[in-house]
């Protein structure tokens, strides 16, 4: 009977146009499951652990790559990074008898086209990011961004955005105070994020009927993303167990 085991996943490396890296010397890195490699923008995924399926190995890998694009996208904007899949490598760890030798199965079948050209981006690098330390990309993390980028693709208004982002944290934290202290960011940044995305706005952009519009300073449209970059950091970071800074209102741009 046959005992396939996958070795290896290999992924290429796409670039966004936030980010551009050249000479970059190959990255390795370890965790407890597994071994990468990046180098000339290929990533391979050596597995420690058996797999016998090429979903399972994916299952166990996806969760490490996305939490290392989403700290970038945080870092760069998006999408600053992309890891594609490539293909497999599959053993046969019981092959026929005989003295056969192992069979070695490129998996080619199953994968999928997925070549990207590396665009130019605004910030330069000579080294590959490497992944994070300290932050994981939850399923509140992935939330919170879904909502973030809706609104930096033009389908989700600002205030709806971060009023969503806002009531999530609150929610995890059982209101604001307890936000306040779960992500150590004080609680007069939550009460303005609040303010700002409930009490301002005019007739396309406020959340609920004004009957005295109050449109949006340029200044507060860039006070409510910064802070809400924030948010998604701190959610994920907090899931990683990373010690925490408090973060107050002297740490974003002020508003009028």
């Amino acid at each position: 009977m046959n005992d396939p085991h996958v070795e290896c996943l290999r992924y290429l490396l796409e670039l966004g146009a936030t980010l551009a890296i050249s000479d970059a010397p190959p990255l390795d890195h370890e965790t407890d499951h597994f071994t990468i490699r990046l180098e000339a923008g290929k990533l391979t995924v050596s597995m420690k652990e058996h797999h016998p399926s090429l979903e399972s190995a994916q299952k166990r890998v996806a969760p490490f790559l996305r939490s290392w694009e989403r700290d970038n996208d945080l870092r760069y904007g998006p999408p600053a990074l992309r890891f594609a899949y490539e293909d497999c490598l599959v053993i046969d760890r019981n092959p026929p008898p005989s003295g056969s030798p192992h069979t070695i199965l490129a998996a080619g079948v199953v994968s999928f086209s997925a070549v990207g050209i590396a665009a130019r981006g605004v910030v330069g690098l000579r080294k590959y990011p490497p992944p994070p330390a300290s932050f994981k990309a939850t399923r509140d993390v992935e939330a919170l961004w879904y909502h973030y980028e809706s609104h930096l693709e033009g389908k989700e208004r600002l205030s709806d955005m971060g009023h969503f982002c806002l009531t999530l944290v609150r929610g995890l934290g059982g209101g604001n105070d307890g936000a306040a202290d779960m992500f150590q960011i004080s609680a007069p940044v939550l009460r303005k994020l609040g303010d700002l995305t409930t009490n301002r706005g005019d007739e396309k952009t406020a959340r609920k009927y004004m009957p005295r519009p109050r449109p949006y300073h340029p200044q507060e449209e860039t006070w409510i993303k910064e802070v809400v970059r924030a948010l998604i950091r701190r959610v994920g970071e907090h899931a990683a167990g990373a010690p925490l800074k408090k973060l107050t209102m002297a740490d974003f741009p002020p508003v009028p």
